[in-house]
């Protein structure tokens, strides 16, 4: 853009000179034959070719070689160089919100069940963090968060490893986010590992849900585990089913009011489960 605008004003100013200085000479001199016009029509174009400097191009190559070395110091990788002039006459970036200005982390932070609600503490996909309930009943809550938690690792196809110490994924963030929940929640881990899967529906756009069916023998569980929108997981089970196994409360009685996901930026999700 400031290249561009430079070089117009530069080409612009040399035929003004060009022009004034053939009229000048035209005057004072006078041009009375056509070679005498010829003359200085060459002498005007000699002098607005010498008026441009040849090494323009390459200072301005070079000017911009150190904006890369610049941007590459601060991991950004250009692959034009004209971009790097464009960039730093950029004053303010507008992006989305994950992956490009953040990390592409997913952490679970807080789970809702119909006894109350569960915080998560940490960040990252390291499997280690606080457990803070509200609610009257801690038992209970914390029973209904590992059956949630469990549902929700359990209907993904993400996988969690420790990588020369450090904890990576393989597959989406948000399914990554329950694998790494159920970690730091105590019974979850051998769950996870002790569950058979049989048959997997995948997430699309009409269901916005994924299911699995599988079993546990070591628990005696067979049934569908879902994870998906809070409306859909909610408006596809009927009020007469019960939240897990061992929990007698309606299904209606599990549906409380959701946080407030669009103030905080955060992602709401509902697993559900099926067991028998």
């Amino acid at each position: 853009m400031e290249i561009a605008k430079v070089s117009r004003m530069l080409g612009l100013l040399v035929i003004i000179i060009a022009v004034v200085v053939m009229a000048a000479v035209a005057l004072v001199n006078g041009v009375r034959t056509m070679a005498e016009a010829v003359d200085v029509l060459l002498m005007g174009v000699s002098l607005a070719v010498a008026a441009v400097p040849e090494g323009l191009p390459a200072i301005l190559s070079l000017v911009l070689a150190i904006g890369v070395q610049v941007l590459a110091r601060r991991n950004a990788v250009m692959k034009d160089l004209h971009s790097v002039e464009t960039l730093g006459a950029v004053s303010v970036i507008c992006s989305d919100k994950t992956g490009t200005l953040t990390r592409n982390e997913m952490t679970l932070r807080e789970i809702v069940t119909a006894s109350g609600r569960v915080s998560l503490s940490g960040t990252g996909y390291e499997p280690t963090g606080e457990v803070r309930l509200t609610g009257e009943h801690s038992e209970r809550v914390l029973a209904e968060t590992r059956r949630v938690v469990g549902a929700g690792a359990l209907a993904s196809n993400a996988q969690l490893e420790q990588v020369d110490g450090r904890w990576e994924i393989q597959g989406d963030p948000t399914e990554a986010a329950f694998l790494v929940a159920g970690r730091k929640l105590e019974g979850v881990a051998g769950v996870l590992d002790g569950f058979v899967r049989e048959g997997e529906a995948p997430f699309d756009s009409e269901r916005k849900m994924m299911s699995v069916l599988g079993h546990h023998d070591a628990l005696g569980l067979h049934g569908v585990l879902a994870k998906g929108a809070p409306t859909c997981c909610s408006s596809g089970v009927s009020p007469n089913r019960w939240v897990g196994r061992h929990d007698r409360s309606p299904r209606s009685a599990a549906r409380p009011s959701p946080p407030p996901s669009s103030r905080s930026a955060a992602r709401a999700t509902a697993p559900w489960g099926r067991l028998a």
